[in-house]
């Protein structure tokens, strides 16, 4: 474990996006063993810098293409049906036509199922995932568990059969309590408790004026009837103002959350969507690229 913290710490993480470029570069210049050392630094990225959709998609790509011209095209299909899964938007136009028709199909594969170990929350093709076994189409898959702060505690690549259940254990023993959501300070919870604390004491002061009130009234001490008058004036309007604060902290303590959940779902990752990474290929196919991938 240690090893594996400092080797992280010594050795510069490679940018995905720069190897991803490298590697399309090398495939169109047909420079094959160059591609190949770039896909590979670009499979290295994965164990420890965050990938989004479209990354990983691009890296599924450029592994289906490289199957495509050095192995068979069977060999490509479940390359390109995770690529589409990932990112069904994200096809580079460079690959040609041939490998878009097979990206946009769609092949759909049999169920598969990831589990890790110990459970926390994670990554999966760059989509967040909240509880596990997660259901899964078979193929290669991009496993992540992140930090708060975005950092890769953890990351790997699994290939699945279908019907095949795999358990990736991440040797971070404390992980889950690393990645568990931060729960915010409830400051309108405390606030409106402690306004209610004071709208408490306000009253409790305000009832204290009346008897001063009726000894200064008693002893015909205009001076001390006024200012218990004056006191217990302002100690009861402080008691109802107090009193809305704390109803109103308390209550917008539990419903702001629920809006700030309603406002932020339409860019929220649709979990769902791994249960179904074939989809349905679209209307329209996009513009041919103007350079075809080579033979």
């Amino acid at each position: 474990m240690l090893i594996l913290l400092l080797s992280r710490l010594v050795l510069a993480c490679p940018d995905l996006d720069t190897t991803l470029e490298r590697s399309i570069s090398a495939m169109l210049s047909r420079e094959d063993e160059a591609a190949a050392e770039a896909l590979d630094s670009a499979t290295q990225s994965v164990k420890c810098a965050a990938a989004s959709p479209e990354q990983i998609s691009r890296y599924l790509q450029y592994k289906g293409a490289q199957a495509w011209f050095h192995e068979s095209h069977e060999a490509a299909t479940p390359w390109l049906a995770a690529a589409y899964a990932a990112d069904p938007k994200a096809f580079d136009p460079r690959l040609g036509t041939e490998l878009e028709a097979v990206f946009r199909s769609g092949k759909a594969a049999g169920p598969a199922t990831i589990e890790i170990d110990p459970q926390s929350a994670g990554f999966v093709d760059g989509r967040a995932v909240a509880s596990w076994p997660l259901t899964v189409p078979a193929g290669p898959h991009a496993v992540q568990v992140r930090s708060l702060d975005e950092k890769v505690l953890f990351g790997t690549w699994t290939f699945l059969k279908e019907g095949e259940t795999t358990r990736i254990t991440t040797q971070l023993p404390a992980l889950a309590e690393t990645v568990k959501a931060r729960r915010p300070f409830p400051t309108l919870l405390v606030s409106g408790l402690l306004a209610g604390v004071g709208s408490g004491l306000s009253a409790w002061g305000a009832t204290r004026q009346d008897p001063l009130l009726v000894t200064a009234n008693r002893n015909n001490d205009y001076e001390a009837l006024q200012g218990a008058a004056l006191r217990g004036s302002l100690l009861s309007a402080s008691t109802y103002v107090l009193g809305a604060a704390a109803v109103t902290g308390i209550t917008m303590q539990f419903v702001l959350p629920s809006l700030r959940h309603d406002s932020a779902r339409p860019g929220k990752v649709e979990l769902e969507s791994l249960d179904n990474l074939s989809g349905a290929p679209p209307a329209s196919p996009s513009p041919a690229p103007a350079t075809p991938a080579p033979n």
